[in-house]
This record gives C-alpha cells, sequence and structure tokens, in this order.
C-alpha cells in the first residue's frame, strides 16, 4: 500500500511540474518581446512614428511626462502629432522585465535622447528612467500606463 501512496504522489508532483515548466517558457518568450516592445516603444517617439506608437498602447492608458503632468493617450497621441523638434539619437539601456501576473508586467529601463527642440538648433540632452506597465490583452502585450522620471548624473 506505501508504494502506491508514493507512486501517486511520484504521479501527482510530475503532473504540477508539467505546467509549471510550460509557464516558465511562456513568461520567458514574453520578457522577449517586452524588451522588443520597449525598444520599438522608443524607436517609434524618436521617430514620431505615432502609428506604430498607437499600436503598442491601450486606450486607457496614462503617461507622467519628465515634469510631473499627466496625459491621456488621445493627448499624448496630438503631442506626437505635432511634434517640430528632431531626435538625433535614442538609446535604451539597462532593461528590466518583472511580471505581477501572467498578463501584467512591469518594465524599467533607462533611455537617453538626444535632439532640438521646435525652431531651435540646440542640441539638448534628456536622460530618463522609464516604467511602463504592460497588460496582455487578446493576443498581444500594450502599454497600461507610463513614468519617465528625470535622471541626473552626481
Amino acid at each position: 500500500m506505501r508504494i502506491s501512496r508514493i507512486a501517486t504522489l511520484i504521479l501527482m508532483v510530475a503532473s504540477l511540474a508539467r505546467p509549471l515548466a510550460q509557464a516558465q517558457s511562456d513568461r520567458a518568450q514574453s520578457e522577449v518581446v517586452l524588451r522588443q516592445l520597449e525598444q520599438d516603444l522608443v524607436e517609434a517617439a524618436s521617430q514620431n512614428d505615432w502609428h506604430l506608437w498607437n499600436r503598442l498602447v491601450a486606450p486607457e492608458c496614462t503617461f507622467i511626462d519628465l515634469v510631473g503632468r499627466q496625459w491621456d493617450k488621445p493627448a499624448t497621441l496630438a503631442k506626437m502629432k505635432n511634434f517640430k523638434g528632431s531626435v538625433l539619437s535614442a538609446r535604451l539601456y539597462d532593461v528590466e522585465v518583472r511580471f505581477f501576473s501572467d498578463d501584467v508586467a512591469m518594465v524599467t529601463g533607462i533611455a537617453t535622447v538626444t535632439g532640438t527642440g521646435p525652431g531651435s538648433t540646440r542640441v539638448i540632452k534628456v536622460k530618463y528612467r522609464g516604467t511602463d506597465i504592460f497588460v496582455y490583452r487578446a493576443g498581444k502585450w500594450l502599454v497600461s500606463a507610463s513614468l519617465a522620471t528625470p535622471v541626473k548624473e552626481m
């Protein structure tokens, strides 16, 4: 009888291990996708590609900019469409992904953006730490909240 219980226990553990391994594999794949999406967001914003940016952002998304103002998606999209400056370079690094569940993740990273403002030739460099909350909906990851915090060199 004891061998039967041990065999049952082994079968139970084995049956639980497979879904756990699948979940870890899914998260690893999602992490790769999220890292690429974060890069795509930086490139879309730097190239003023508001079509791509619009596809990567959830309708309810809110943004907190570098000076603490809050924007909804329509206002941010309008701001992008009307941007008259130019971005000379944008770089993303130190990207980290943290999952809160299978369909909610936080991606943080540091971005440096160099460019000019509207009607100006003066080059400005901005460095910020970004935090984006992604939700998985209808088979794709979308940004649901975004926060940019200036990074000051010490």
